[in-house]
């Protein structure tokens, strides 16, 4: 079977900066973060000529164009929010890619340079606490040599390095805990990568999560609410990979795969830490991908697939682990992939697409479960759009104008 487009892996690759700045498609609304209670999107629209604008939709108000840094007008993408939905944070750019962390506040409703560390060029900001006072991300010095930094309002000076661990030489920032005091990211060095942990008041504040037996590498996916659990993946050079949970004790658990695969990741993680999400495949399989559910009294569950051979993903989890939200993981018989919901009480949910779509897929999902969002393929040109399901109902959120 032929997979589609790996919606969660291409968000998740824009975030973390992993792809360049303007790697945008062109024609596309993407959205990068919701707030608690799903009434608040935000995100990137990128026009047909490739012009990319950092947008903030709220329901009963629609999409709103947050504009650009004086100095940085060539584009903008919004990667973070906080759970009111009041303040947002991403990076802005020239035309020369030099590219500048922001915060936006809605009291003010204009950006915020965040600047630089010491010797720094550029930055981009990826994370955000719960108040808005606390920001994480990354500055790049004029050799491209990256690290993670926090930013804290209030504080002279706000940016402060993270640091990299030892033997590693570049390191970046992915997200920070709801209170603002622990950061997780990852660091790179002769050949691996390194997920860590940076808590405030701690010594050493930078903590490696090491790597699962027989793996070189790690990368941690999504963290709790207080930072005292994180979930990811540990690979090694052969492309085995497993899902791990790490707890604030420092133990690094292999969560295992499903029956009959090879391979799994872990991809979120609910407020206290109990309940993870993820999933498990054969490689080169699409059809054997399978999404799951995690706790420790179970171990992993196999969430199934709505239609058969389409397999299935869990991309999402609300605060309190009971709703999962997802996609079919590659194309079927006459029939394209559509994104999914799963609760205990009504089981596995086809989202289905907006009208003039093709497929779809869900990546995040609201804190208190009742709004998803996502987005939906196949539209005139080859337009993306993003979606919020609530209550039953699939809605485009439109482009700016």
């Amino acid at each position: 079977m032929q997979n589609h487009l790996d919606l969660p892996s291409l968000i998740e690759s824009i975030k973390t900066g992993s792809v360049g700045p303007l790697t945008f498609i062109p024609n596309s609304v993407l959205a990068f973060g919701i707030n608690s209670d799903g009434t608040v999107i935000i995100g990137v629209n990128t026009n047909a000529e490739g012009t990319s604008r950092a947008f903030r939709w709220k329901d009963g108000e629609g999409m709103h164009d947050l504009g650009v840094l004086p100095d940085r007008t060539a584009g903008s993408n919004a990667l973070g929010i906080n759970a009111n939905g009041t303040v947002i944070v991403g990076k802005s750019w020239n035309d020369r890619r030099e590219k500048r962390a922001f915060r936006w506040k809605e009291s003010t409703g204009t950006m915020e340079d965040l600047g630089v560390l010491p010797s720094g060029v550029d930055s981009t900001a990826r994370g955000v606490s719960n108040d808005g006072t606390v920001i994480v991300g990354s500055s790049w010095n004029d050799r491209g040599e990256e690290r993670a930094f926090r930013w804290k309002e209030g504080r002279t000076p706000a940016m402060e390095d993270l640091g990299v661990l030892p033997s590693m030489t570049s390191s970046k920032a992915f997200a920070v805990s709801a209170n603002g005091t622990t950061v997780i990211g990852e660091c790179h060095g002769e050949g691996v990568t390194r997920a860590f942990r940076w808590k405030e008041g701690r010594t050493p504040a930078l903590e490696d999560l090491g790597v699962l037996s027989s793996m070189t590498s790690s990368e941690g996916h999504s963290m709790n609410a207080d930072g005292t659990v994180i979930v990811g993946s540990s690979w090694n050079d052969r492309g085995e990979k497993r899902a791990f949970r790490w707890a604030d004790s420092g133990d690094m658990q292999d969560l295992g795969v499903l029956p009959n695969r090879t391979r799994s990741k872990a991809n979120d993680v609910n407020a206290d830490g109990t309940v993870i999400a993820g999933s498990s495949w054969n490689d080169s399989e699409g059809e054997s991908k399978r999404g799951f559910l995690w706790n420790a009294s179970h171990g992993m569950h196999d969430l199934g697939e709505y239609n058969s051979r389409m397999g299935s993903e869990a991309n999402g989890l609300s605060s309190d682990g009971s709703v999962t939200v997802g996609g079919e993981a590659c194309q079927g018989p006459g029939s394209a992939p559509h994104a999914l919901r799963w609760t205990a009480y009504c089981g596995m949910q086809d989202l289905r697409v907006i009208p003039g779509f093709t497929s779809s897929n869900a990546y995040a999902v609201s804190a208190n479960g009742l709004s998803v969002v996502g987005a939906c393929f196949g539209g005139e040109g080859g337009a993306i759009r993003v979606f919020r399901w609530t209550a039953g109902v699939l809605q485009n959120l439109g482009t700016l104008p």
